[in-house]
C-alpha cells in the first residue's frame, strides 16, 4: 500500500505489487469509531467496535459501502469485520475474516491503532491483507479461522491468487 500526502489510503494492484515489492492489501472500510465495548476475558482483552460511514475522498471502492456501519469484534486482534444497517444491527453479513490480516489505521498518518487504542470518534481505515496459505489449509483454519473462536458464518470476500501478488513473512517484508 502506498500513503500520499494527502494521507488516502491506496490499495496496490497487483502489477504495483511487484514493482514495489510490499504485500498486497484492499480497503474495507472508511469510518469514525460509534462505539467500543471491552472486558478482560481467559486473559485476553475482548470486545467489539461498530464504526459508522465516514466519505473520504478515493479513486479506489471499499469493499463495504458507505451505506452500511461496520461491526469488529476483537480478542487482542481483530477477528472480522461484518456490515449491517443501522435500523437493523443484528442482520449483519461478514465481510472479511480470520485468518487473513484485518487492520485498523488512522485517516490521518495511517500509523496502525491496535483494540486496546480504540476510542468514540475516531476515525480510520480498514484495511485487510491475506494470511499466508498454510493458514488455509483445512489444518489452519481450525487452528486460526472463524470456528476457532466461535464464529459461524463465511467471509463474502476472499481472497484470489491473482489478487496476493508474492505472500513473504514479516521478517522479509519489513528487513531492511
Amino acid at each position: 500500500m502506498l500513503w500520499y500526502p494527502s494521507s488516502h489510503l491506496i490499495p496496490l494492484h497487483n502489477a504495483e505489487i511487484t514493482q514495489f515489492n510490499c504485500t498486497s492489501a484492499k480497503l474495507v472500510y472508511t469510518g469514525k469509531v460509534l462505539r467500543v465495548t471491552t472486558s478482560i476475558t481467559g486473559g485476553y482483552t475482548t470486545g467489539t467496535v461498530h464504526l459508522s460511514p465516514l466519505i473520504a475522498p478515493s479513486t479506489h471502492q471499499p469493499l463495504v459501502p458507505s451505506t452500511y456501519n461496520l461491526k469488529i469484534p476483537f480478542q487482542n486482534e481483530f477477528l472480522y469485520a461484518s456490515r449491517y444497517h443501522s435500523a437493523f444491527p443484528d442482520d449483519e453479513e461478514i465481510i472479511v475474516a480470520v485468518p487473513d490480516l484485518l487492520t485498523l489505521l488512522d485517516v490521518t498518518d495511517g500509523s496502525a491503532i491496535a483494540s486496546a487504542d480504540l476510542k468514540y470518534g475516531l476515525r480510520v481505515h480498514v484495511v485487510t491483507m491475506p494470511a499466508d496459505e498454510k493458514w488455509r489449509t483445512a489444518a489452519g483454519l481450525r487452528k486460526g479461522g472463524l470456528e476457532w473462536f466461535g464464529v459461524q458464518g463465511e467471509p463474502e470476500f476472499m481472497w484470489d491468487d491473482g489478487e496476493m501478488g508474492e505472500r513473504r513473512s514479516v521478517f522479509e517484508e519489513f528487513d531492511r
